[in-house]
C-alpha cells in the first residue's frame, strides 16, 4: 500500500456479526482507516420484498446489521459502507422494489453508512434486461443524498447502542414459535 498513496482497501463483507464472521475486533484493521475510524462493509442483499428484516442463508436484511451494530460500537466503529444490491431475480418483480429499496438504504444510512458499494448478479445472458437492474445503481445516491444534510450529525455524533436494536431476532423468532 506504501507503493499507492492514498489507497484505501476494504475488505469484503466485514462487519460485526460474530456468529458467522472473523471477530470484528480483531479482523477490523483489515480495512484501511477512512477518516480516522474502520468502517464495517458488511453485504445487504435482502433479494425478496419480505426477507427486508430477516435474513435467509446469505441473504441480508436490516436485522443482521442491527446485530453487527452492537459489535461495531463496542469498537468505536459508528460508521460503516456496506456492499448493497435489492436482488437479482430475472423476473424484476420478484426483486425488492425501487421504493422499499430506498427505505432500507435510508435505514442504513441513519445506522451510519456514509456510502454504499452498489452490486448487480446477473442471471440473464448475455446481458440483464436494465429495467431490472438500472434503478438500483442510482438508489444509493439518492439515500446519500438525504444523508448529506445531516452530515455533519452523522460523522460528529454518537449512535448509541440503543439506537439499533440488539438481538432483535432471538426475541422475534422465540416469540413466534
Amino acid at each position: 500500500m506504501s507503493a499507492s498513496p492514498g489507497t484505501i482497501f476494504t475488505h469484503y463483507a466485514l462487519d460485526g456479526q460474530t456468529d458467522y464472521r472473523p471477530v470484528w475486533s480483531q479482523s477490523r484493521t483489515i480495512n484501511t482507516q477512512i477518516n480516522g475510524k474502520y468502517y464495517p462493509t458488511g453485504d445487504f442483499y435482502p433479494r425478496w420484498p419480505n426477507n427486508w428484516k430477516a435474513w435467509s442463508g446469505a441473504w441480508h436484511g436490516l436485522g443482521w446489521f442491527a446485530d453487527c451494530k452492537y459489535y461495531e460500537l463496542q469498537n468505536g466503529d459508528d460508521l460503516m459502507s456496506p456492499f448493497v444490491s435489492a436482488g437479482w431475480n430475472i423476473d424484476e418483480t420478484v426483486n425488492v422494489r425501487p421504493s422499499q429499496y430506498l427505505a432500507m438504504l435510508k435505514i442504513l444510512s441513519n445506522w451510519g453508512s456514509e456510502f454504499f458499494y452498489a452490486g448487480y448478479f446477473s442471471l440473464a445472458a448475455p446481458y440483464p434486461d436494465s429495467k431490472n437492474w438500472g434503478w438500483q445503481t442510482v438508489m444509493p445516491v439518492y439515500a446519500q443524498a438525504i444523508t448529506s444534510r445531516y452530515e455533519s450529525v452523522l460523522k460528529n455524533s454518537t449512535l448509541l447502542t440503543g439506537d439499533v436494536p440488539r438481538y432483535f431476532f432471538i426475541k422475534y423468532y422465540t416469540s413466534t414459535q
